[in-house]
């Protein structure tokens, strides 16, 4: 990734980057906060109770 930073006063403020980067940049951050949803929501699930107690199989 090739990145522009522009100073003002000495320090950073602004970063330019190729568009593509830019696009690549933003799917990235959707898939971190979709990660993100997908945990909350398992976190929200009730605990799996198994069908029949652990060693009673007949």
């Amino acid at each position: 990734m090739s990145v522009q930073i522009i100073e003002r006063e000495g320090k950073p403020e602004y970063a330019v980057l190729p568009y593509n980067d830019y696009l690549n940049l933003l799917e990235l951050a959707e898939d971190v906060r979709d990660a993100a949803d997908a945990i909350e929501a398992m976190r929200e699930l009730p605990l799996c109770q198994p069908c029949c107690p652990v060693g009673n199989f007949a």
